[in-house]
């Protein structure tokens, strides 16, 4: 990867939660590691891209149900269904690895993208066996709800060319900002667009409003009409579904709310335009709790 592209200024749901939790967070995450893949790149360029893609426990438990959902329903729409055991055994599998990987900190040979640093081990934090093997089991138990769930067996009904959507990555303008989005599952089920989104922690109202904004696409890019559009929260460890219809106003507010967020993150760029910022014009947040649990705290401090 050269480091000849520009580092356009787009919006998502999780480049404006980072947004809201702390400025110099987001400096961090989407301006200084910018090229730092490079070997040309300088000492804290090149931190700063490692610490980017640093996870933690929680972050890669739910990373792997999602890449367990993804590849199982790959598998569905290529003719194949995945047996129950081979699903579990591969969930197995991607923790065991991911956790030697971290372990063994592999990373350290420069590939920082492909292989798990987990902040827990990097920053030293204790994880207690007992807390372990409940986010294994918390894993597994996610699984087996995907697996044997209700949307998965609707997959399994439904023609495949009635798939609208499987954790693409797309994007689309609003009010000329892009803005990126990724449906971890979507269908037409008659006249009704259904988007899926799995979670594997508890309720947040922030979910609602993610989704709210995949419904904005469809709208633009697909041209469905609102009343025939339905989001769906998938909470697999709290073992329930919430589905909401869209509500027009609230549609308005999705949009309306991500021109804000667009306005008042160029608001402290040096030059909006071409996408440039200085660190000086990010600070930090005050709340030393979320320092603490900040990938960044190692430069930041």
């Amino acid at each position: 990867m050269g480091t000849d592209f520009k580092n356009i200024f787009s919006w998502s749901a999780s480049r404006n939660k980072i947004f809201n939790t702390c400025k110099r967070y987001y400096y961090y995450q989407y301006y200084a590691h910018w090229g730092g893949w490079s070997r040309d790149a300088d000492r804290f360029t090149r931190k700063c891209y490692m610490l980017k893609n640093m996870t933690n426990v929680v972050m890669w438990s739910g990373s792997i149900v999602h890449n367990v959902a993804e590849r199982t329903l790959k598998y569905l729409r290529n003719g194949k269904l995945w047996d129950y055991e081979s699903v579990k055994n591969y969930a197995l599998a991607q923790w065991d690895s991911g956790w030697k990987q971290s372990k063994e900190q592999t990373w350290r040979y420069g590939d920082y993208k492909n292989n798990l640093n987990l902040f827990e081990h990097y920053y030293g934090k204790e994880l207690k066996p007992e807390y372990l093997q409940e986010m294994k089991d918390r894993v597994m138990f996610c699984v087996d709800k995907f697996y044997n769930g209700e949307v998965f067996k609707k997959a399994q009904e439904i023609s495949s060319a009635n798939w609208k959507a499987l954790e693409e990555l797309w994007d689309f303008r609003v009010n000329g900002y892009k803005v990126f989005v990724k449906m971890d599952f979507g269908i037409q089920e008659g006249p009704i667009l259904k988007l899926y989104d799995w979670k594997t922690g508890p309720y947040k109202e922030e979910d609602v409003v993610q989704l709210y904004c995949y419904a904005l696409y469809a709208v633009d890019q697909w041209q469905w009409k609102p009343e025939n559009i339905e989001i769906i929260l998938v909470y697999l460890f709290g073992e329930r579904m919430d589905v909401h219809k869209i509500d027009i106003d609230k549609l308005a507010l999705a949009r309306n709310t991500i021109i804000e967020n667009c306005g008042e993150m160029t608001a402290l760029l040096d030059d909006p335009a071409e996408n440039i910022a200085s660190i000086e014009k990010f600070p930090r947040v005050e709340d030393e709790r979320i320092c603490e649990q900040c990938f960044f705290k190692e430069i930041c401090k």
